[in-house]
């Protein structure tokens, strides 16, 4: 069920920079993994069956949300790429005609650029203020798994350039 609709989370978080969806997505998700396991008494605690499927089901937790962060840094990325990028493609002669300094400040591009970097903003600060700390019995830390996977991914896409 939770990979047909992590998509959809992803899409809700990049455009809307709503983080309560996905905290209170996982929370729950977290809470039946402790009903699980309290459902699982009846094994016997020496095969640790009970934590073994706990801790699995956590684990696929975190995969999935740390999946869902992920894609704060690739809409990063895709932004730079279609703003950004084509304004640093071009060629210019030694002398510069106003017309070629109206296309490169053309107002369209600077408040998608504006307007996408408030978002971004907005999304990041609501990540870091999550107030998640576990999913499941795995401990996470969603301000720490922004930061690395912002920092993997663009040193991945500026290791390519």
């Amino acid at each position: 069920m939770l990979p047909d609709i992590i998509p959809r989370i992803q899409q809700n978080l990049v455009h809307t920079h709503n983080t309560d969806v996905v905290k209170n997505i996982f929370s729950k998700l977290s809470i039946s993994v402790h009903i699980l396991k309290s459902n699982l008494t009846q094994f016997d605690e020496k095969d640790n069956v009970a934590s073994r499927i706990v801790n699995t089901y956590s684990y696929s937790l975190e995969k999935h949300l740390r999946t869902v962060l992920q894609s704060v840094p690739n809409h990063l990325l895709g932004i730079m790429y279609q703003v950004i990028m084509p304004a640093l493609t071009r060629k210019f002669q030694p002398y510069v005609e106003k017309t070629e300094l109206r296309e490169v400040s053309e107002f369209i591009y600077s408040s998608k650029l504006v307007e996408s970097t408030c978002l971004i903003a907005n999304t990041s600060m609501g990540i870091s203020r999550m107030m998640l700390t576990k999913v499941g019995t795995v401990e996470i830390n969603p301000k720490v798994g922004l930061w690395t996977m912002t920092r993997k991914r663009f040193s991945l896409s500026f290791s390519l350039v």
